[in-house]
């Protein structure tokens, strides 16, 4: 089994609409066990406001992941952006849809924390079978880079 390495990136972003400035962290919490072993981890998302204030209230919210799952917390309802589907109910093959600012982004009423469930180790664990990409590049999906974009 490869050696686990812990993940971390974070960047500034602004909302377009009305310059709220905020830093998006992602980052791996390892847990460990009383003798130090590794035994689980949980991915997290972390929506911050600049400046930072150690007295704004956190929201914290347990996503459905890791991955598909856990991307409709962020693109359907808690994250910067939306993706919106202009036909719904009424859907057709291929399925059209929009990107666009979440107008009900929570971000000037509290910092957003938002975590994936906690996988032991094991084979099957993604912490086990992640490639060791960056996200600016190819370790993000396509969806999530657009997600980021300002603007």
């Amino acid at each position: 089994m490869k050696v686990f390495e812990k993940y971390s990136w974070e960047e500034e972003k602004t909302v377009s609409k009305d310059g709220l400035r905020y830093l998006v962290r992602l980052q791996d919490y390892v847990l460990k066990n009383p003798q130090g072993k590794e035994e689980a981890v949980m991915f997290s998302f972390s929506y911050l406001r600049i400046p930072q204030d150690s007295s704004r209230p956190v929201m914290f919210a347990y996503n459905g992941g890791p991955g598909a799952a856990s991307s409709w917390v962020h693109m359907g309802l808690l994250g910067p952006k939306q993706i919106s589907f202009p036909n719904y109910p009424n859907l057709t093959q291929p399925v059209k849809y929009q990107i666009q600012e979440n107008e009900e982004f929570l971000l000037d009423q509290c910092d957003l924390v938002l975590m994936d469930p906690v996988e032991p180790p094991g084979p099957d664990c993604w912490m086990n079978r992640r490639l060791p990409v960056t996200i600016p590049q190819a370790g993000m999906p396509e969806t999530f880079r657009n997600l980021s974009k300002t603007g």
